[in-house]
């Protein structure tokens, strides 16, 4: 079993960092609190990487992206030791996996070009949206040009037609 880089022994309510560093619950926190001015940005004990324990108020973040909010301390589950993976005898049954590899392998390649096209045509989609907003966008500011060129004229003859009837 693996043990934590602080107390050197198996691990007890395994946490992570985002570093991806594994420590006992009780040790990361012990650390956390021995700093004695408190702060929210921490380092990890191995790589120092930094990281923050204060948390993310929900009420800040859109609801369709709480499903993403995680802990930057997040409690682990680690299974025992795996199970070695099965051995394939005889010729016939590698040959069935092989076949099986293979449809896998070649199902998997579909899905890629799939999602390759997809994402060229939301490219391409996203272009074209912004050529769009800049044409508009060059056509609001042409008509508030004309617009402000008309009111200008406007005054000018305005003042003419006052000072006529003033003469």
């Amino acid at each position: 079993m693996q043990s934590c880089d602080i107390c050197s022994e198996e691990f007890q309510c395994p946490v992570a960092l985002p570093c991806g560093h594994v420590y006992c619950n009780n040790c990361i926190f012990r650390a956390i609190d021995a700093i004695k001015e408190y702060s929210t940005l921490h380092t990890c004990p191995t790589c120092r990487t930094r990281y923050t324990v204060a948390s993310i108020d929900p009420a800040t973040v859109p609801p369709h992206l709480h499903l993403h909010i995680t802990p930057s301390v997040r409690q682990l589950h680690l299974d025992g030791p795996s199970k070695s993976p099965r051995r394939i005898s005889s010729t016939t049954e590698i040959a069935v996996e092989n076949g099986r590899l293979n449809a896998e392998n070649s199902a998997l390649r579909v899905n890629c070009e799939m999602w390759r096209k997809r994402a060229e045509t939301h490219g391409a989609a996203i272009l074209s949206l912004l050529n769009a907003a800049r044409i508009a966008k060059e056509q609001v500011s042409k008509t508030e040009r004309e617009r402000n060129e008309l009111q200008n004229q406007c005054e000018i003859l305005k003042r003419r037609l006052s000072s006529a009837y003033d003469q």
